[in-house]
């Protein structure tokens, strides 16, 4: 049944009113009500203990906390004033006390939902390089030691950066990078730093926790004179011995110095030269058959450099690589000059040595360029196909075998110049003679025995005969050459091809 209601007097008419904000003119009556009984309370008598009555404290936190609302001359205001306004707006400006329960469902969603759409926001207007720089720090965040990782050792010795020089003979290896389940320069390295105590063993299962970093990269049977390997080690006296009774004689260390806390090998590089060991009867005419016993004359050593000068500066060397498109930037390489040596005689052979030196290379480059120098010093191609070569979207090029290539020396300038007063600067000439004496007796004979074996360069230069280095030989099916694809499908061959060779000759004639 339902009860009776109690009878309607002054005091329950103002609290309910207190708590109905639908009815503007109660809540006129209650604030001015409140007001009155909050002053008479101020009159009233203390009890024995000094405090105020309990009904006039009672009455003055309520009219505390009610007077932070909107006064009755604000609401009156908004009521003459706005009375066109809607009532979802006039709402808002009420005395809602829904709104003043934080944990409610509703404004959790609206919250969450609002940060959602803040994010979305952040996400498109956010830049190619701020992506590129939060990726960068979620990677070192990543990359951060764990807890285990130790940079203090247990007799003291801390974690310091460290530049390693060292040489290889890559006869056996398959390059430089390290590689799960193959022989790697870097997995020896590392397998030598530690059991050799240089490194924490989670250094050696992620180098990156160790900021390991190679100055280059090196191909599969490729070696290097003067490589410099960045990483942070257990810096004690001795680690060039510790380091050489580990490894095998066809990897040595030559040197290890301390050098800055962001030192990196890669990065600090600025210029990095690499050496072709080339045999003579690799120039010989197209004409002579290619033998041991061939001995190059003056005018085509003449002929071999003017092809090699065509490199130096900066170029497109899309061609030159793999899986690379013309209009693509990282194709851009400078090279700083590109030069054949004397030639020398050794185990009843001709070689001569051809340096390069540039900011950096592509996968294939340097065989690449090397190999279009023969073909044009042997009567194959001419010239001109060097040029073409910068401006058509695809030329085969010949790749001389990477037999004969080796990582001659690194250059670091700027590092020098900037920290040659606080550090030891990064120059070799000291140890040229070591360096050398390692070069000569484990890559150059080396390289000697396995030509003089196999007729590595020999074999190739059989191959030359069946290379195409025409224009038609642009827009071949991709099956011949792949990774490469035609411009505009739409268009016939023989319409690009004319079109191409018009255009190349023109760009090479300027």
């Amino acid at each position: 049944p339902t009860p009776t209601p109690a009878p309607t007097t002054s005091c329950a008419r103002s609290s309910s009113s207190l708590f109905n904000p639908s009815s503007r003119d109660k809540q006129k009556e209650s604030y001015t009500l409140l007001q009155q009984v909050a002053t008479m309370s101020s009159q009233t008598p203390t009890d024995k203990d000094g405090e105020s009555g309990s009904l006039g404290g009672w009455i003055s936190s309520i009219f505390s906390w009610f007077s932070k609302r909107p006064s009755s001359a604000a609401i009156s205001t908004a009521d003459t004033n706005d009375n066109d306004e809607p009532q979802t707006k006039r709402a808002k400006r009420t005395f809602d006390h829904s709104s003043e329960s934080p944990n409610t469902s509703s404004s959790s969603s609206s919250l969450s939902a609002q940060k959602v759409q803040t994010k979305d926001k952040e996400e498109k207007e956010m830049t190619v390089e701020k992506k590129v720089e939060r990726k960068r720090t979620e990677r070192r965040e990543d990359n951060r030691p764990s807890k285990g990782f130790k940079n203090l050792r247990e007799d003291g010795v801390r974690l310091r950066k460290c530049a390693i020089l060292m040489g290889f003979n890559g006869s056996g290896y398959y390059g430089m990078q390290r590689n799960h389940g193959f022989a790697t320069i870097e997995e020896t390295l590392l397998k030598a730093l530690l059991d050799a105590e240089l490194i924490p063993r989670q250094g050696y299962g992620k180098p990156q926790l160790i900021q390991f970093q190679r100055t280059a990269r090196t191909d599969k049977n490729v070696s290097a004179a003067r490589q410099i390997v960045s990483a942070q080690l257990y810096y004690v006296e001795g680690i060039k011995e510790k380091l050489n009774a580990l490894l095998p004689p066809e990897i040595r260390v030559f040197w290890v110095a301390r050098t800055t806390k962001g030192f990196n090998a890669k990065r600090a590089c600025t210029a990095r030269r690499y050496e072709y060991l080339l045999p003579t009867y690799a120039l010989c005419p197209k004409d002579q058959p290619p033998r041991q016993s061939y001995r190059v004359t003056k005018e085509q050593l003449e002929v071999f450099q003017s092809v090699l000068d065509c490199y130096v500066g900066t170029h497109r060397f899309h061609n030159y690589t793999s899986q690379k498109a013309m209009t693509d930037p990282s194709c851009n390489r400078h090279m700083m000059y590109f030069k054949c040596l004397e030639p020398f005689e050794r185990d009843g052979m001709e070689w001569v040595r051809v340096h390069v030196k540039g900011q950096s290379f592509m996968l294939h480059q340097i065989r690449k360029m090397i190999g279009m120098a023969c073909a044009v010093t042997k009567g194959y191609a001419e010239i001109s196909h060097v040029y073409k070569s910068f401006n058509l979207p695809f030329m085969p090029v010949p790749r001389i075998p990477g037999i004969g290539l080796l990582l001659d020396s690194v250059f670091f300038d700027q590092y020098n110049r900037k920290y040659e007063k606080t550090h030891e600067i990064l120059l070799f000439d000291r140890f040229d003679d070591e360096v050398e004496a390692f070069k000569a007796d484990k890559i150059v004979t080396e390289i000697v025995k396995a030509e003089k074996d196999n007729d590595i360069i020999k074999s190739w230069l059989s191959s030359m005969y069946h290379h195409n280095y025409s224009a038609e030989a642009v827009y071949q099916k991709d099956a011949d050459y792949p990774g490469k694809k035609r411009d505009n499908p739409t268009t016939s061959t023989k319409e690009k091809d004319q079109s191409d060779v018009s255009t190349s000759t023109s760009t090479a004639t300027a």
